[in-house]
Formats: C-alpha cells, structure tokens, sequence
C-alpha cells in the first residue's frame, strides 16, 4: 500500500500485523516516529526474540511468517490461512489465559494509540478558531496548484525569502510519512475540525 501497488494480499498482511499483537501484545514492526516505522514495515524484518514468544508453538509463528512473508506472490491466502494447523487444531480451542505481561503489553500498545488522539484533540481545543482558520489560510496560499497537497517546489518556492539554510526535502521527507512526494494538509484540518467537535461535545 505504501508504493500504492497492492492487491488482496495486502489484508492478510494485516491480519498478520493483528496476530503478532494480539499473541505478543507489541507491533512486529516499530520505531522512534512514522518514517521510521513505515522504512521498518518496507523491510519487512521481524523476529520472535522477546519472552513473550517462549511459549509460542513452532505453529503459530509458522502462521505469522505465512501471512507476514514480504513477497505478496508467496503470502498465504485467506481460505490457506484459515486452514492452517495452529488455526484447526489450536486457536479455536484453546483455553489458555494471556500472560500478565502480554496483557499488560496490549494495553500500553493501546494507550500509545489514544496519546495520539490525545495530542489531536489538544491542540484542535487549544488553538481558536481564527487560529485554525489562519494555518489552514496559510497552507492555502503555499498550495499554488490549490490540490490540497505541498509538494517540494511550493515549499521551496514560500520559503526561499527565508534565508536560513533550510533543506526543504528533508523538511519534506521527515513529515511526508506514506513517502508520496507530498505533504497532505487536508486531513489534517479535518482531523482538527473532528477533534473540536468531540470537544465540545463532551465539554473539554
């Protein structure tokens, strides 16, 4: 999906993504921000290292590596995967309770998720709405094609009066996190104008 070149088999990546979590309670793929983690995902390098797989059957991780395998052409599909071994004969049997720790782990994995939300909603209830309306006016007047995205050229193009040694692409690339050449603001705003709306109606 990043390369925008996908098929079907792009969801049961996914649902691969969803068992290594939900068996382990942390994402197979990380990093310190959203460009690292995308160039992780790209790589497609994961392991089974950490305690919490010690007591994983040689099955389940088998599934995993079936579902996660980088070449899409030897990615299993939804009906193989639904008749593997450890889906048969264990998962839906199984009466084992969760670790403490992996528990644990799924809830941190959780609350990294609503800190983002959080983040969203404070500054969506922080800024006035005359200040949105000026940051949304302001990339605006940036978007000379008026396509709703800022592409390298127009960042260049606003902000070479600024004399300040800037290197634009990798202003570009450190923010443009799906790596499509561009910076898409009108999410953003959208993002912004949602977050005030559950704002105020929940009377934060």
């Amino acid at each position: 999906m990043i390369s925008g070149d996908y098929d079907y088999k792009c969801d049961i990546w996914s649902a691969g993504v969803v068992l290594y979590i939900l068996i382990c309670g942390y994402p197979p793929f990380y990093g310190d921000n959203d460009a690292e983690i995308l160039e992780s995902v790209k790589k497609g390098i994961y392991d089974f290292d950490e305690e919490e797989w010690d007591n994983v059957s040689k099955d389940c991780k088998a599934l995993i590596m079936r579902m996660l395998m980088k070449d899409p052409n030897k990615r299993c599909t939804a009906e193989q995967a639904l008749q593997d071994v450890w889906i048969k004969t264990m998962a839906s049997g199984s009466k084992e309770a969760l670790s403490v720790k992996v528990t644990q782990n799924i809830i941190a994995f959780k609350s990294l998720q609503r800190l983002k939300k959080a983040v969203l909603m404070y500054i969506a209830t922080q800024l006035s709405e005359n200040e949105v309306k000026k940051l949304r006016e302001l990339f605006v007047a940036v978007d000379k094609d008026g396509d709703g995205k800022l592409s390298l050229e127009e960042l260049q193009e606003s902000l070479k009066a600024q004399k300040a040694g800037i290197n634009y692409k990798d202003v570009l690339e450190a923010v443009d996190t799906d790596q499509s050449g561009f910076i898409d603001y009108t999410g953003t705003f959208d993002s912004f104008e949602n977050f005030r709306v559950l704002g105020c109606h929940h009377g934060h």
